[in-house]
């Protein structure tokens, strides 16, 4: 011990040093762990809503209205100040009136000319699993003596990690064993081709959102390339940062759902801890369901009339489902003769004009749940009338029940009973009714972040008939009561 020489000393008091500063520069409220590495395929189960409140204040005055957001309710306070500092940065630079570089733009609009009336309005598209992700628009009219007005819109984005206020960059959402340039690329290029637009020299491009037009060649995405989050997808920025289009003095975006880029986001695996609680709340974390259904649809439409009632009927469906929510869709297209007679004893006659009757039936994804609904109205000059019904299913395509949504032990009737109370009270036709009489025939179907409860049909007080809809959060129950969550 005695031995050691001076210039080894040094070296250990420089790295203690090292060490105790980036200590004190930590930007969470424990030392985040190092990082992980993470390999397709990965699954979404569910989203977990971080508990912090995004704080909005608007401002108006003579041509500008503007509304920004803070957030609030991180336990570290001085990373939540920074970040709320990097948001008024982002606000302060839009509201400047520089004139983003547009191609053209300086001949639309020459340097003398003012904006008469300017807008700023940010959002929080996405507040899951330790990220967020915030979204600002700003707009500005110019107008010159004797021309039309020219309208500018910028759209800038702000990904952030909350266990260290970093900003997330796009191949953070991925696996690291992916080619994510690649595969976000492929899906820009096969909208490109499937909308074919070389056919002329600046044809329109529809992506999911908007026209975009194609000047120059597609080179892929890049690095660097801007977006967003939301609940159910990742939308790329497109505006001067991308010359290969010409979206005109505005910015447009491309929408790609997760399940359209397949297992390999990793954003829930990433940044979500189930051992920290970087917040104040100490309440029952909050899960919902990631948007799907948008892709692979099966989609009918049919216009015909039956025995004097004119009856349009929509079909709408996701492919590969189960043989069990297949026939159920099956089964529900033909109304039941019950159904029918009475819509034709109720019909009038023709002088009373054609009866319509308007049938749409449609099955959605939810988790790893299936929702199978029918949605029919009839309508006629002396009678109206509505039918929902609506049945789930598990992955299998085994029915479930309402009891099945929860764990056991759980007293899950009163709470129903409850919501079915209030939303008994605030229909004013429906004065007096007793919730007893409607919760044994009750159905369900499973929302993003709700239950939704559907009676069978009630007869109001002006005669017409109609189901009660009424819903209760994820959050009212309590995720720890459902066993919609838990592990297959």
């Amino acid at each position: 011990m005695y031995g050691l020489n001076k210039g080894f000393l040094s070296v250990m008091v420089a790295i203690l040093l090292l060490t105790s500063l980036s200590g004190c520069s930590r930007e969470g409220p424990d030392s985040p762990e190092p990082a992980k590495a993470i390999h397709s395929p990965v699954m979404i189960p569910y989203l977990i809503r971080n508990p912090i409140e995004a704080d909005y204040t608007e401002r108006s005055e003579e041509g500008l209205t503007e509304r920004t957001l803070t957030i609030s309710g991180l336990r570290d306070q001085e990373l939540q100040s920074s970040i709320n500092g990097r948001l008024s940065e982002l606000y302060q630079r839009l509201s400047q009136g520089e004139l983003p570089p547009y191609r053209g733009i300086r001949q639309a609009v020459p340097e003398t000319v003012t904006p008469s009336s300017a807008s700023l309005d940010a959002s929080l598209s996405f507040n899951y699993n330790n990220v967020i992700s915030v979204m600002v628009y700003s707009n500005q009219n110019l107008e010159e003596k004797g021309k039309n007005p020219v309208y500018i819109g910028q759209l800038e984005t702000l990904n952030i990690d909350l266990n260290t206020g970093k900003e997330i960059l796009l191949k953070d959402l991925f696996a690291d064993d992916v080619d994510y340039l690649g595969l976000l690329s492929d899906i820009v290029n096969k909208r490109l081709i499937k909308s074919n637009p070389m056919e002329e020299e600046e044809s329109y491009l529809d992506m999911m959102s908007g026209g975009l037009r194609l000047v120059a060649p597609f080179k892929g995405i890049r690095e660097d390339q801007k977006f967003a989050l939301y609940q159910g997808g990742i939308t790329l920025i497109i505006d001067y940062e991308n010359p290969e289009f010409n979206t005109g003095f505005y910015a447009n975006s491309i929408y790609i759902p997760f399940e359209e880029l397949g297992p390999v986001v990793a954003i829930t695996e990433r940044y979500h801890n189930p051992e920290r609680n970087l917040y104040q709340s100490e309440q029952p974390l909050v899960y919902e369901f990631v948007q799907t259904g948008s892709l692979e649809r099966e989609q009918k439409q049919e216009l015909r009339e039956v025995d004097g009632i004119q009856v349009y009927q929509t079909l709408s469906y996701p492919k590969n489902l189960p043989q069990e929510p297949l026939k159920k869709l099956q089964e529900l297209q033909k109304p039941d003769d019950q159904t029918f007679r009475l819509l034709k004893e109720k019909a009038g006659t023709q002088e009373e004009g054609i009866p319509v009757m308007e049938q749409n039936i449609w099955a959605t994804r939810t988790g790893r749940y299936i929702s199978v609904s029918r949605n029919l109205s009839f309508y006629s000059m002396n009678f109206a009338y509505g039918i929902r019904e609506d049945f789930c299913f598990d992955e299998k395509g085994n029915p479930i029940v309402l009891e099945d949504l929860f764990v056991e032990g759980f007293e899950w009737k009163k709470l129903v009973a409850a919501a079915l109370d209030k939303a008994i009270a605030q229909d004013p036709g429906l004065q007096g009714e007793d919730s007893e009489t409607w919760i044994q025939d009750m159905q369900f179907v499973l929302g993003l972040s709700e239950v939704n409860f559907t009676t069978q049909p009630i007869k109001r007080q002006d005669g017409s008939e109609y189901p009660l809809y009424f819903f209760l959060s994820y959050e009212e129950i309590g995720c720890g009561n459902l066993r919609i969550f838990d592990s297959p």
